[in-house]
């Protein structure tokens, strides 16, 4: 192995880990007549007043990403941190989008919004070709839309969802209603826990083999595949962690690694 592979991360990814959670952990719980403080600061006309509760509503539902992420982890190949980062995404959308006067509470709204960012990470980290940003934004929004009629006994459909959407087309809603995740929704059925994404420990070893066939890899993407996924008995790291090793950003790390996997898929393919 080259010396760049032997290099180790100056942080430990469990250590990062307890710091987060240590940090999540002084952000209190709402009570019921703070909650309903923070929802009527959401309606104010003052921008700054929405802008603060938001961030209040945010910070207080730190909580709630935590747990979907771990039961991503358990069965996709992903760092716990990643799946972390992308459900914050998902909740700050979520604190976007949330209306008292539609909605009844924010974290339905918000763990809608959050599944649908984690599970996309975990396909697309296991391989799996993720959809473009625009249409996974597009994804959690129809998913958001189509939870709630459920919930509240009302028939989804395009057209339906589309009266509340109009910026988005009929024909994009129903490609996304199409798309694993979204129907178990909308039919009111609990989602499946990703069962279109193979286990870690399948993954590991067809990766590792995929490693040892596979020549034309460079020697960071490499390094890349074998950290992420902690192949070579190595220690999983995160994207941003990686990013510092090797002295590039967490989405050119992202580029790297989903390159790398497009390179082993299409060599795949080309054998007999």
């Amino acid at each position: 192995r080259t010396s760049l592979m032997k290099q180790k991360s100056p942080s430990n990814p469990s250590s990062s880990l307890s710091l987060y959670l240590e940090e999540v952990g002084k952000f209190p719980l709402l009570s019921s007549e703070k909650k309903k403080h923070l929802y009527q600061g959401l309606l104010s006309s003052d921008a700054e007043t929405v802008k603060k509760a938001r961030q209040e509503l945010i910070q207080s539902n730190l909580r709630l990403v935590i747990p979907i992420a771990k039961r991503y982890e358990s069965r996709a190949l992903s760092n716990l941190m990643d799946l972390i980062q992308e459900g914050n995404l998902g909740l700050s959308i979520a604190a976007k989008h949330f209306d008292p006067t539609k909605h009844n509470e924010f974290s339905t709204l918000a763990t809608v919004y959050i599944e649908s960012y984690i599970r996309d990470e975990a396909r697309a980290a296991a391989g799996i070709i993720a959809l473009p940003k625009n249409k996974r934004f597009a994804k959690a929004r129809i998913y958001a839309v189509a939870s709630r009629l459920a919930e509240d006994g009302k028939e989804v459909s395009p057209e339906i969802i589309h009266e509340e959407l109009q910026d988005c087309p009929i024909s994009l809603i129903e490609e996304m209603l199409s798309l694993p995740g979204v129907n178990d929704v909308s039919s009111g059925e609990e989602v499946p826990i990703i069962e279109d994404v193979p286990s870690k420990l399948d993954l590991q070893e067809s990766l590792s083999e995929a490693l040892e066939q596979v020549k034309h890899l460079s020697e960071t993407q490499r390094f890349v595949l074998i950290h992420y996924f902690g192949l070579e008995g190595e220690e999983t790291m995160s994207l941003s962690q990686i990013g510092k090793q090797l002295g590039v950003s967490k989405e050119r790390v992202r580029q790297i690694k989903e390159t790398a996997l497009f390179q082993i898929e299409r060599s795949s393919r080309r054998k007999p």
